[in-house]
């Protein structure tokens, strides 16, 4: 073999290298506003890239809005189905395909942190022989995570990327929320979690939350009484009482005994909250959970139902009628299992003939989800779909699911989660 001493082909490796720590370093200094056009200007200076797009996701995952840069007029939006950007979204899978002109190509790939996704990647580059598609694929594919992440992280420090996703003025119970709860979607090469809470531009009972944590997973799903912001300030109580005792090192006992305390002292008998509580060995599959009034979470294997989760509530938090130790109740998952937590209004949501979900409709649409052999991202994305082609009635209460699928325990150098089934 060769000595690799002759200058590295155009847009190989050498040039990889050079735009991502480019990138970087530039993302690293910017203003949150200025993610785009960093982005957009390195690919064009580096690929020579004549066209390039970052479409964002809104909140509600039905649109993508395209920007040029801050400086070019914004692209129409585009449906999240039903078109190429769309499918790039919906697979979360990068493609090449011919470009607008003859010798060009256009590549996609999916804006994502592992598997949270924000958006889509596509830009315009010329297919000359002395290129490799798969590089330059590869390529695009690289920097759009790096934009994902910077992304997520500039969000803190910053509105205009808050404001880039919505497309209504959110209620202040909802801003309160999403202020506290951590991102939809995380995943790593065990376990991926997705939640939904909706209505969400004005939800105000509703909120989830988790934490991996070594082995353990801790996962959570709370809903206040009433709604609006009173409300959400009950959650944000039970939420903050949650993460004080489960950092504290309090197992699942303690923790309602915290959150009990902490909910009814802040509403002094007038507020109350329903909540399940669970923990998940990430290297066994053992659960434990509890419940405090709320219900039980549901078992999808094998696109069966597997209903042995039942069990019987304790009071909810803040009633002061939690008399003894909560009932902690433990079983064993099995790889590929998919634990649904929800909240009552999910299940009571209605459509236009005034008809219940039930929970026999939501364990229907997760089977056909299965079947379709949708991700759980996109299998939670579905359950929002059926809440919005309902009837308006539905928005009487706040509706939440958080889907946690395991995939088994698997060896440390496996992967970083970006590859999770």
């Amino acid at each position: 073999m060769k000595n690799a001493d002759v200058t590295p082909a155009p847009h190989g490796p050498a040039e990889r290298a050079d735009l991502i720590a480019s990138l970087v370093r530039r993302l690293d200094a910017c203003r949150p506003s200025d993610v785009a056009d960093l982005a957009i200007e390195e690919l064009q200076r580096v690929l020579e890239a004549r066209e390039v797009v970052l479409y964002l996701v809104n909140l509600e995952e039905s649109d993508l809005q395209g920007e040029v840069s801050r400086r070019s007029p914004r692209r129409p939006v585009l449906p999240v189905t039903g078109n190429p950007v769309g499918d790039c979204y919906v697979s979360a899978t990068a493609t090449a395909t011919p470009g607008p002109a003859p010798g060009e190509l256009t590549l996609r790939a999916p804006v994502s942190h592992g598997l949270q996704r924000i958006g889509v990647l596509e830009l315009v580059v010329s297919g000359r022989p002395d290129r490799d598609g798969e590089a330059l694929l590869g390529t695009a594919g690289e920097v759009a995570r790096t934009i994902a992440q910077a992304v997520l992280a500039k969000s803190h420090f910053g509105d205009e990327l808050h404001q880039s996703r919505r497309t209504q003025e959110m209620a202040l119970g909802a801003e309160l929320l999403e202020s506290l709860l951590p991102p939809s979607t995380h995943s790593t090469q065990e376990v991926v979690i997705t939640a939904l809470l909706e209505p969400g531009y004005s939800t105000g009972g509703d909120a989830y939350d988790y934490a991996v944590n070594g082995d353990t997973t801790h996962l959570a799903v709370l809903d206040a009484m009433g709604h609006g912001f009173d409300a959400a300030l009950t959650s944000t109580v039970a939420i903050t009482a949650y993460r004080n005792a489960r950092r504290g090192g309090q197992d699942l006992a303690a923790t309602y005994a915290a959150m009990e305390s902490a909910v009814a002292d802040f509403g002094r008998g007038d507020r109350f909250v329903t909540a399940i509580l669970a923990e998940l060995d990430t290297t066994t599959g053992h659960l434990s959970w509890l419940s405090a009034g709320h219900p039980s979470p549901l078992v999808l294997r094998a696109g069966a139902v597997d209903d042995s989760l039942a069990l019987e509530p304790m009071p909810p938090l803040g009633t002061g009628l939690g008399l003894g130790s909560p009932t902690v109740c433990e079983d064993f998952l099995e790889p590929g299992d998919i634990l649904v937590f929800y909240t009552d209004g999910l299940t009571e949501a209605r459509d236009l003939d005034n008809a219940l979900l039930g929970v026999d409709g939501l364990l229907d649409l997760l089977r056909r989800s299965t079947r379709e052999g949708r991700s759980l991202p996109e299998l939670v994305r579905g359950i929002r779909d059926q809440l919005v082609d309902r009837d308006d009635a539905w928005v009487s209460d706040d509706a939440t699911a958080m889907c946690v699928q395991w995939w088994g325990s698997r060896p440390a150098d496996s992967g970083d989660g970006d590859d999770v089934p």
